[in-house]
């Protein structure tokens, strides 16, 4: 079963920036574009570790955070990020270096 997981930020992640970030973390990794406009990134073995869907702005706070594991006070931003099944550690860590590179926060849907 893939993990779920949230970005919070209050900056959208833009294609080019979680590519830059991918490419420091993972120099041998690839990023493919989805038509949905989720970026999904494999490692160096071409297996699929994070997809991560656009940014779509918070405006029920209570209601995400209901749906969060330790949501933090405030964010002003939502994307969905999916971790597939047997890949937890290089996606979530992929996941952490983007939102840091946002100052944001990666956190478990309840």
């Amino acid at each position: 079963m893939p993990t779920e997981l949230v970005l919070l930020s209050e900056v959208a992640p833009t294609p080019d920036g979680m590519v830059a970030v991918a490419a420091r973390v993972f120099p041998d990794g690839q990023h493919a574009f989805c038509r949905d406009g989720a970026v999904s990134f494999a490692n160096g073995l071409d297996q699929a570790i994070l997809t991560v869907h656009p940014a779509k702005p918070v405006h029920e706070h209570a209601a995400a955070a209901a749906a969060l594991k330790d949501p933090p006070e405030a964010f002003a931003l939502w994307a969905e990020m999916t971790v597939p099944y047997g890949h937890e550690r290089p996606g979530r860590h992929l996941a952490d270096q983007i939102a840091a590179a946002l100052g944001g926060t990666v956190r478990e849907r309840a």
